[in-house]
């Protein structure tokens, strides 16, 4: 059992961790802030999609996304055709708007699911 000064040194460590982490991404900050500040900040981290991504039951609808990073997803999704199992991804109603047909047929050309 660690006692609390070794509890509050761990704590300490992880928040400067998480910070430097951060940073590393390109996000600002101090590594005072609070782990809630620190969470507030993960949010500001881009989403990033490899290419030939395969993640079944994805929901990004809680993204604002710009057209181009929903494009950019699209093009990065692997072709799914041949699979036995279903693969689909949420973008959501407020993305899919900035979408046309032709650009969601992408996905859906690939054997993907967009809702």
């Amino acid at each position: 059992m660690i006692t609390t000064e070794q509890y509050l040194t761990q704590l300490t460590e992880d928040r400067k961790n998480i910070a430097s982490n951060l940073r590393s991404k390109g996000i600002d900050t101090t590594g005072q802030e609070t782990f809630t500040e620190l969470a507030d900040k993960v949010k500001e981290i881009p989403f990033v999609v490899f290419d030939g991504w395969k993640v079944k039951g994805v929901d990004i609808s809680h993204l604002d996304l710009p057209k181009e990073a929903l494009n950019e997803i699209l093009s990065r999704l692997a072709d799914v055709k041949s699979e036995s199992e279903d693969y689909d991804i949420t973008f959501g109603g407020d993305n899919l708007a900035k979408l046309t047909v032709q650009e969601m047929n992408v996905a859906r050309d690939k054997g993907w699911k967009i809702y």
